[in-house]
């Protein structure tokens, strides 16, 4: 299994804002991998967790997307099987909570 951490965002230059502007973007931390459910027919799922109820979090397996709000973990379940690519992202995401799993719905 491969996996991939980046942290994504707006950067400021120094002096594009004014002085009494301390505004920014929020930014989202991203873990991404390949999980592989081949034996026994397997379908790939995500699990994801984060640090602040208040953030959104979002999963991405093989093209099947879905957000969740309001959580702390949240398991998805994509349906699909084989080798599929993922991606969750949060503003808080704890990377240590965050993976690729498989599971039998049979």
């Amino acid at each position: 299994m491969k996996t991939w951490i980046t942290r994504t965002g707006a950067a400021l230059a120094a002096g594009a804002l004014p002085a009494v502007s301390a505004a920014t973007q929020a930014q989202a931390l991203t873990k991404s991998g390949t999980h592989t459910c081949d034996a026994g027919g397997g379908h790939v799922g995500l699990r994801a967790e984060q640090q602040l109820l208040g953030h959104t979090m979002h999963f991405n397996v093989g093209g099947k997307t879905h957000m969740v709000s309001q959580r702390y973990s949240y398991g998805f379940n994509s349906g699909l099987r084989m080798t599929q690519n993922w991606t969750a992202s949060s503003e808080s995401l704890l990377l240590s909570g965050t993976y690729g799993y498989c599971y039998y719905p049979y």
